[in-house]
């Protein structure tokens, strides 16, 4: 009997060369900006790529900032941040992340203030800075839970590994200044 084994990667990479191959000129720029922010996504989350990601994603927002689409460029400046907090560079991911939350709030876009804000929080644990982290990510978590979102269950992960870096107390203290219990 002869089985067949199909090599899903293969199949990715065989996808992302044609995507590159295609001639982006031909889509209007409005269009040609998510294209590329797609491939950095696929770049980076399925193959581990960054700098590639990260090309595609400064491509991006490039033409965001082109064709002056605000919210493109915080989605944009958004995943440059995640690059670098995946190749471990943290005060380029704060500053993305930043210059992203500053636009989202900006725009009244909330949803993704909170989750800038969330990723900041969560990278400045990673820098051992857990008070401030622990703020970020509590702002975030009470505006998703407002909005109903179900970013809350992510959200409380991070709080919750940030608790185990914080005495209980200093824990509690932080979660009394937002006028919350500790039910993390």
């Amino acid at each position: 009997m002869c089985k067949l084994f199909f090599d899903w990667s293969l199949f990715f990479q065989w996808s992302m060369e044609l995507l590159q191959e295609l001639e982006l000129k031909e889509l209007k720029e409005e269009y040609r900006w998510l294209v590329h922010h797609r491939i950095g996504i696929l770049f980076g989350d399925f193959f581990g790529e960054y700098e590639k990601a990260l090309n595609h994603y400064n491509k991006a927002l490039e033409i965001n900032e082109k064709i002056d689409n605000i919210k493109g460029v915080s989605y944009s400046l958004h995943q440059i941040g995640t690059i670098y907090q995946d190749k471990g560079d943290y005060d380029a991911a704060l500053t993305h992340y930043q210059k992203a939350m500053d636009i989202k709030e900006k725009i009244g876009d909330i949803a993704g203030t909170a989750s800038s804000m969330a990723q900041m929080g969560k990278v400045l644990s990673i820098k051992g800075q857990h008070n401030d982290a622990l703020k970020l990510c509590l702002q975030s978590y009470l505006i998703f839970v407002k909005l109903e979102s179900p970013n809350v269950t992510i959200v409380e992960g991070f709080i919750r590994n940030i608790r185990e870096n914080l005495p209980e107390d200093q824990f509690n203290a932080i979660l009394k200044e937002f006028n919350l219990t500790s039910s993390f």
